[in-house]
C-alpha cells in the first residue's frame, strides 16, 4: 500500500527565499509542497544577500511539517564623510557616488551613504580634483554599519600669478564671494589681496 504523502511549508525571515528540497525548486517562501514522498529529505533556502541555509528533515506518511528559517545578511553598510567635499567614491572599481559639501568644501563632507556592500575586504579608491588619490583597503561586516571619515592631501601645483604694487607672488587661487583675491601660497598659508593693489592676475598652465 502507498504511503500517505507528506505536507511540507517553508517559511523565512525576510520572506521571498527560494526553496529546494533535495535540489528541486519548490518556490519562494511562503512556499507549500503538499505531496512529498516520506522519509529523509535536504532541505536548502536561498536569499540574495543572505547566507543560504540548508537543513536535514524527516517526514511521515500524512505529517503536515512547517520549518521556519531565519535568514543573515551578508551585506553591510558604509557611512563615509570626506574633507574635503566633492570627492568621487570606487568601491572595487564600481563608482558609488559624491560627497556632498555641507556649506564650506574644504570642510568635512555630509555622510554618503553606501548600501548593500557585500562583508569581506574591499578596494576604496576616493578622487577629487586638485587632490591625490587615496587608495585603502576597507572591511565591511554583515548587517553592519561602518563609518569611515578620510582627509585627501592637495596636489599643491601652482596656478595663479598676482602682480601687486608689492611683488608678484603665486599660488593656488581660492575661490572668495568678496572682492579680495585669495591665494594660497604653500599649503595653508594664504594671502589676501585687495583689488586697489592689484596690478595683473595671471593664470598658470
Amino acid at each position: 500500500m502507498k504511503p500517505l504523502p507528506a505536507k511540507l511549508t517553508v517559511v523565512s525571515s525576510p520572506e521571498g527565499a527560494r526553496v529546494f528540497l533535495d535540489d528541486d525548486y519548490q518556490g519562494k517562501t511562503p512556499a507549500t509542497s503538499s505531496s512529498v514522498k516520506p522519509g529523509s529529505h535536504k532541505l536548502r533556502v536561498e536569499l540574495p544577500g543572505h547566507a543560504p541555509l540548508y537543513r536535514d528533515i524527516e517526514l511521515s506518511p500524512g505529517e503536515e511539517k512547517t520549518e521556519e528559517f531565519s535568514m543573515k545578511s551578508t551585506l553591510g553598510r558604509l557611512e563615509l564623510t570626506t574633507v574635503p567635499s566633492g570627492v568621487t567614491v570606487i568601491i572595487d572599481g564600481k563608482r558609488q557616488g559624491i560627497t556632498r559639501s555641507q556649506g564650506d568644501a574644504e570642510k568635512k563632507s555630509k555622510v554618503l551613504t553606501i548600501e548593500k556592500i557585500a562583508a569581506g575586504e574591499h578596494a576604496l579608491i576616493l578622487r577629487a580634483d586638485g587632490y591625490r588619490d587615496l587608495q585603502r583597503k576597507i572591511v565591511v561586516k554583515a548587517d553592519t554599519t561602518t563609518p569611515l571619515y578620510f582627509r585627501m592631501s592637495r596636489v599643491f601645483t601652482f596656478d595663479t600669478e598676482v602682480e601687486t604694487i608689492r611683488g608678484t607672488y603665486k599660488g593656488v587661487l581660492i575661490p572668495s564671494e568678496g572682492t579680495e583675491v585669495i591665494l594660497e601660497t604653500k599649503p595653508g598659508i594664504r594671502q589676501t589681496f585687495q583689488q586697489n593693489e592689484i596690478r595683473k592676475i595671471k593664470k598658470l598652465d
